[in-house]
């Protein structure tokens, strides 16, 4: 017995396909250059780090997962696809979505503590908790109803008339779609919280506007879960066609709710990379001018080096040569001493 695959998403496969590597390559990326820094640069490879790390394996597994699932539809013969194949295009998309539940809640655990490390009120302290707490329950529920949905567990995946029963779609689709807002919620909350931690630090103006931007980067996925939730809207009223549009729709923003949520995450932490950059192309330029040596005096990236001040680089070679010089400036806020973080140097 064969079963028929829309044209319309039978058409739109490889284009997802191509859409999921470019996500992929981007995540991976930008894991590879934040595992550098923290590693190699700062030294202090922290737990968010790691939760990060296992989001982008998780999330590495989903692309690889949907890609299969994506090329059997892509192949299916005119004549439709067999019951057993059909069978095992419903596993691999269910298996997706218990690996985006798992991946996101990491991204939020990870991203919550990278802003737990400079907040020093208590209040601040407590909202972010709290944020964390709202958006991992909201993706616990996703996660162990997409897995518990139907008794046998087994059954989402059946092709044939088993016996058993399974939560309707609808139920499905508007707890993803309040799932969604609520991650959106503590996105928000994540993303305009760094405002009130970095603004009272005595720091250069641009210098605090810098550090909340990249800082507020590691809540991007509330522009696409919106996106998303729109789509999941429309979805409970949908037929034919655009049915098949609207669910095509979602599944994107799904992977790039997850991409952004890992980029951003990471670029919030790629600040001393960026400035060790910065300085090694201003020596570049200066040579190339017929300057003097390579020697270029950068700012010390906390955990790099014993002593306070900055550190001489041959950046040609990025061999440490330490130098006395002057002492580093210490940044302080209302409620006291702020810990050192490679993305409040001044």
């Amino acid at each position: 017995m064969a079963a028929d695959i829309p044209a319309s998403l039978q058409a739109r496969a490889h284009e997802m396909i191509v859409l999921y590597g470019v996500c992929l390559a981007m995540a991976l990326f930008t894991t590879l250059l934040r595992c550098f820094t923290r590693l190699h640069l700062v030294k202090a490879f922290g737990f968010d780090d790691g939760c990060m790390l296992v989001a982008t394996i998780l999330y590495t597994a989903y692309i690889a997962v949907g890609i299969g699932g994506l090329t059997k539809v892509a192949t299916q013969a005119e004549s439709g696809v067999t019951a057993v194949e059909l069978k095992e295009i419903l596993l691999l998309w269910w298996i997706c979505m218990l690996l985006y539940g798992a991946a996101m809640m990491l991204v939020k655990v990870s991203v919550g503590l990278l802003l737990l490390r400079v907040a020093t009120a208590r209040q601040h302290r407590g909202i972010i908790q709290s944020a964390i707490g709202f958006g991992v329950a909201s993706l616990l529920s996703f996660f162990f109803l997409m897995l518990f949905q139907c008794h046998p567990v087994r059954l989402p995946t059946a092709t044939d008339q088993e016996q058993g029963s399974c939560a309707s779609d609808q139920a499905v689709i508007v707890t993803a779609y309040v799932g969604g807002l609520l991650n959106m919620a503590t996105d928000i909350v994540l993303a305009l919280l760094p405002g009130f931690i970095i603004w009272p630090l005595q720091m250069k103006v641009w210098t605090k506007v810098a550090v909340i931007f990249v800082m507020g980067l590691g809540c991007l996925t509330s522009a696409a879960v919106l996106v998303r939730s729109i789509h999941l809207h429309e979805l409970l009223d949908a037929e034919g066609e655009q049915e098949v549009a609207e669910l095509v729709a979602a599944v994107i923003w799904t992977t790039a709710e997850q991409c952004l949520g890992i980029i951003g995450g990471n670029l919030a932490t790629l600040r001393p990379l960026g400035r060790l950059i910065v300085a090694w192309a201003a020596t570049r330029y200066a040579a190339l001018l017929g300057g003097g040596g390579s020697d270029v005096a950068v700012p010390q990236i906390p955990g790099t080096g014993t002593g306070a001040g900055t550190q001489h680089i041959e950046l040609a070679s990025w061999g440490p040569r330490p130098s006395a010089s002057r002492s580093s400036p210490t940044f302080e806020s209302r409620g006291g001493l702020v810990r050192a973080m490679p993305f409040c140097n001044n």
